[in-house]
């Protein structure tokens, strides 16, 4: 197992993409821990990390909040002494339209979805990096969303301030990669299309068996994430993989340049 001896942290690691991301990373050899606001659920993350024989902590962190992230990566630490992987994954979603919006309503939307999916992404790198450049090594990937694929996804109504975020996190991306690529921490982002998740099926609570055929599962989007790991340190850095079926999430393992 290639990630023995290793430590990842994965954020939103209670459900859907975090739960199976964190679960593939424990396969494939790591103790994790597992940040996420929703605590029985979490829990129930780590005891089955447990299961497969790695050690694992969850850790009740609202991401937004810098205190909390503060308080839970230098938890980590005193648990496990170093962080060798980040999945920033802990995201929100909500329909936001302009037409016939609610001024109050959709203004707390805009800083409930920012302090999460763009701010809670900056804040848990922030606190993770000077670990990694005192390790002299690590791997960050972020998880953006198939809608900042604008040459094969056009925009769509009422989604505005989640695409915000996520063109906001997806500039992230590359400009730390820029930045830590030089420091032997590699930075890339993963763009899933629709999965079947809870946050999915909270927008589109009944879809139709044609539909869901076409949704991939959270582990393929895990898959993804552990093929990402395996390109190694001399793999590529500032990318953004769009991933619409586990044929796309296969395609990564070892890949060593961009395509």
């Amino acid at each position: 197992m290639f990630l023995d001896g290793k430590v990842g942290v994965v954020t939103g690691s209670a459900m859907g993409l975090g739960k199976a991301i964190a679960i593939a990373l424990a396969q494939e050899g790591a103790d994790v821990a597992c940040l996420d606001i929703r605590a029985a659920e979490n829990m129930e993350t780590a005891q089955e990390i447990r299961k497969l024989g790695r050690r694992a902590v969850d850790l009740s962190c609202d991401v937004a909040d810098k205190n909390d992230v503060r308080r839970a990566i230098n938890h980590v630490m005193r648990e496990f002494g170093r962080v060798d992987v980040l999945i920033n994954n802990a995201g929100v979603y909500v329909l936001s339209p302009m037409v016939g919006a609610d001024f109050d309503r959709i203004t707390d939307d805009y800083d409930r979805l920012f302090a999460v999916n763009t701010k809670g992404t900056f804040l848990c790198t922030l606190a993770v990096v000077p670990i990694m450049l005192k390790q002299g090594r690590g791997e960050i990937i972020n998880v953006v969303t198939n809608h900042v694929k604008r040459e094969r996804y056009h925009a769509e109504s009422r989604g505005h301030i989640y695409d915000a975020t996520k063109w906001a996190q997806l500039s992230l991306n590359e400009t730390w990669a820029a930045e830590l690529k030089q420091h032997s921490i590699r930075v890339n982002g993963l763009c899933p299309a629709a999965t079947d998740t809870a946050m999915l099926r909270s927008v589109m609570p009944n879809p139709s068996p044609e539909v869901l055929a076409n949704w991939m599962k959270p582990a393929d989007v895990a898959l993804a994430v552990i093929n990402i790991l395996k390109q190694g340190p001399d793999g590529p850095a500032g990318e953004s993989y769009l991933i619409v079926t586990r044929k796309d999430a296969e395609k990564l393992a070892g890949k060593l340049a961009p395509a």
